[in-house]
């Protein structure tokens, strides 16, 4: 699909992603559906996967919105383009066997608009995808493009999705940037860990209950933090990256506190599954704690019978 204007293709993803999230709901069709197009990209590059995936993670704001509105449009070279345009979208929120009120309404006046008006896409667009998506709140003008928080959404995913939540929920963070960047990537790693053998509310407590002690931070903060580092690490959260991550801010004394941290967790109920103690051992290996550290930090705790797993240690 428009293998001759890759620019368009890409920018067209990213709307596609919009048009997919319209009712609310993105389904795992319509979202196979928006890597198809990037797929079809003469030259992939992983910045541009990236870039989209960072459109189907959560909802657009209609701020989002309008301006992949306008950067699409913007792009728009020719008839053909614009026909393309409209069925890709069409496809997008028909695929998953739906096609709801929301979605409806929005492809219907995008191609009204086209074949009245074909000139002034931009504007029309913004009204129609405006109307379908009204339910969602408006943000500022000066909220930043996504692309341009790429690096939080890959090294700190859990930062990128705390900060993210807070600003959609109008809610101030009392945490200073610096500490609230360290304490979500300790939040991500909890979370890995817990989430497997733990209902939410459980290892959220548990994840609270460390920020609270161990960083200071206050209540509702922890809190805030510790259910979006669970349901981040239900969609999926890289442990080797966020270990990375949390190992180049941190010093040696700081990391074994941690592993202390984390074991303490995983037996809070005075023992541990064989795979969470695997786990943990993956994680210490990660971070590159020694096997004598390793031993010593857990000796006190049931954490298969103070013995490291063999793991495949980071390079």
């Amino acid at each position: 699909m428009m293998s001759n204007n890759p620019a368009l293709t890409l920018s067209l993803a990213k709307l596609a992603s919009a048009v997919a999230w319209a009712d609310g709901v993105l389904e795992p069709e319509e979202k196979h559906a928006v890597r198809d197009i990037v797929f079809s990209l003469p030259t992939l590059s992983e910045r541009a996967w990236q870039e989209v995936e960072m459109y189907l993670d959560r909802p657009v704001s209609t701020h989002e919105l309008n301006r992949l509105i306008r950067d699409t449009s913007e792009l728009i070279a020719s008839l053909e383009d614009r026909q393309r345009v409209v069925e890709t979208l069409q496809f997008i929120a028909d695929c998953d066997g739906f096609f709801s009120d929301e979605e409806k309404t929005a492809i219907q006046q995008i191609k009204q608009v086209l074949n009245d008006k074909p000139m002034s896409v931009a504007e029309h667009l913004k009204e129609a995808m405006s109307k379908a998506m009204g339910r969602r709140k408006q943000k500022t003008a000066f909220e930043p493009a996504r692309e341009e928080r790429i690096e939080d959404y890959l090294l700190n995913t859990v930062f990128y999705d705390v900060t993210a939540a807070a600003a959609e929920a109008n809610r101030t963070m009392r945490t200073p940037e610096d500490k609230l960047r360290e304490t979500c990537l300790a939040a991500g790693i909890m979370a890995i860990l817990l989430s497997p053998e733990m209902e939410e509310d459980e290892g959220a407590k548990l994840i609270a209950q460390a920020l609270e002690t161990v960083w200071g931070l206050g209540h509702s903060d922890s809190r805030f933090i510790a259910y979006c580092s669970i349901a981040r690490a239900k969609r999926g959260l890289d442990t080797l990256r966020a270990c990375r991550s949390f190992y180049e801010i941190t010093s040696n004394s700081q990391r074994d506190a941690f592993l202390r941290c984390l074991a303490a967790a995983a037996c809070n109920d005075g023992g541990c599954s064989p795979s969470v103690s695997a786990h943990l051992a993956e994680i210490a290996s990660y971070l590159r704690v020694p096997d004598e550290a390793y031993s010593q930090e857990i000796g006190s705790l049931s954490v298969a019978k103070n013995k490291r797993p063999t793991t495949t240690k980071s390079k």
